[in-house]
């Protein structure tokens, strides 16, 4: 069972829900605690890192109650509200604003009548949703609280406070239902364990573990197929992680897809270089894919220390066979007239087809013309292209390239996105020949990039 091999999932759940907590909070989010008891309410609403800002329709001579209930200072509030208007005094801000001064004096039940009033003098007004929500989490109804939420978030998307609350109940909700499920598969109840791992993702799509578990069912089930589709979500949701790559790679592996299985164990050798069962995991799965029913030439590319233009052509057409879906028109009608004797014309074709390669003048291909790091670099330019792939590079500066080079912005460009990497004393080497197995680590880099750049 894979998940055995696995860390301790409530470790990696409680990293991923810190995680998704942190990125959604800036300058302005306000977390806030737990609360059961009004002096934690009393707390919480007069600390100035957990009052939301003041709404941009407040009257203005309530403005500055809100401003002294973001400092603290309750008296200030009372008083400023005292001298506000009675016309700015019955709207929604000023109610949302009483509400709020009242729950810093522990008078949750006249708070609770000012958020109703504010809500029924306007609906959709979010903060006035907010102490709802606040005030019935307050007391220990965790469902209302949510509902409260919700109504505020999707009317104020931009509601921190409310946006971190509803998070943190959609995560408690989402675990309690991993616990159902996980307490279903012990009693043998596959089908009800399904729908609790389900219903938790679409609380929690950001939550790891019920991935794992729905991906393991269904390999269990040798509904292979399912399992792999799983894991590629989780992966494409949540990141490369290890606890996700090695099922993923395994998977891949059952179902007989060995060249994306040696790509995925490729990935993880990436996260933990050095580690031998990895290493193992990606001999085997290269073995299983370079033997299976691909032409006997690609089977060895990885072990030629020079590859040739029809390497590369199959190498692209074969690991980028998605690259079609991106051509907005292929190229037709293109004469060459040395491949029909190649292995790899079939692939020659598409790659030109592509706009990736491209015959000579002459109209050769040259099939056994070896493949320069410059070269190799011109070609993989045109992949990142169609992949819009060309932005956020790391800064790289090649010694040995003039900035007059015709091919230097994209030698930086492959060079950035960790293809091809500089040589001792950051040399790039034009003309120095490629190895198999640099370019299948390349084509790799690529595979990820142009896996990312589609999401």
């Amino acid at each position: 069972m894979w998940i055995d091999t696995f860390p301790t999932f409530r470790a990696v759940l409680v990293a991923i829900s810190l995680i998704m907590l942190s990125a959604c909070a800036t300058t302005d989010t306000r977390m806030a605690p737990s609360v059961a008891v009004d002096i934690l309410v009393r707390r919480y609403v007069l600390d100035y890192a957990n009052v939301p800002p003041a709404p941009g329709d407040l009257a203005p001579d309530i403005q500055p109650a809100w401003a002294a209930l973001r400092a603290g200072d309750s008296l200030e509030a009372r008083q400023v509200l005292d001298l506000a208007t009675t016309e700015s005094r019955d709207t929604a801000g000023a109610n949302t604003a009483e509400g709020l001064l009242l729950l810093a004096s522990g008078a949750t039940a006249e708070a609770y009548s000012c958020f109703q009033r504010a809500v029924a003098q306007s609906p959709d007004y979010p903060i006035a949703l907010y102490g709802l929500g606040f005030l019935a989490e307050a007391q220990g109804d965790r469902a209302a609280g949510f509902n409260w939420y919700r109504q505020a978030v999707n009317v104020d998307p931009g509601l921190s406070a409310a946006v971190v609350r509803l998070q943190v109940l959609e995560l408690e909700e989402a675990q309690e239902l991993v616990s159902q499920g996980e307490q279903a598969e012990e009693a043998g109840a596959t089908a009800a364990a399904l729908v609790a791992y389900e219903s938790a993702l679409q609380l929690g799509p950001n939550i790891l573990e019920p991935y794992l578990r729905i991906a393991e069912i269904q390999r269990r089930s040798s509904n292979l197929d399912s399992a792999v589709r799983t894991l590629r979500l989780a992966r494409d949701r949540i990141g490369e992680l290890h606890v996700i790559l090695e099922p993923l790679g395994r998977a891949l592996q059952d179902n007989g897809e060995y060249g994306d299985a040696y790509g995925v164990f490729q990935a993880l050798e990436d996260i933990v270089p050095g580690d031998p069962k990895v290493r193992a995991l990606v001999e085997v799965a290269g073995e299983l894919y370079f033997t299976s029913d691909l032409p006997v030439e690609y089977r060895g590319l990885e072990q030629k220390p020079m590859i040739v233009r029809e390497d590369l052509a199959a190498l692209i057409a074969i690991q980028l066979e998605d690259l079609r879906e991106r051509v907005r028109e292929s190229l037709s009608g293109v004469i060459m007239i040395d491949i029909d004797d190649s292995w790899a014309q079939d692939y020659i074709r598409e790659v030109v087809a592509w706009r990736i390669m491209e015959p000579f003048q002459n109209h050769a291909f040259r099939t056994d013309l070896e493949v320069s790091r410059m070269m190799f670099a011109e070609v993989v330019y045109r992949v990142l292209e169609l992949i819009d792939a060309t932005g956020k590079i790391h800064p790289v500066s090649p010694t040995d390239v003039s900035s007059a080079h015709y091919l230097y912005e994209r030698i930086l460009v492959v060079v950035g996105q960790g293809i091809l990497p500089l040589g001792p004393r950051n040399t790039f080497g034009l003309l120095e020949p490629v190895s198999g197995k640099e370019a299948a680590a390349a084509m790799q880099r690529l595979v990820r990039l142009a896996r990312s750049s589609g999401d």
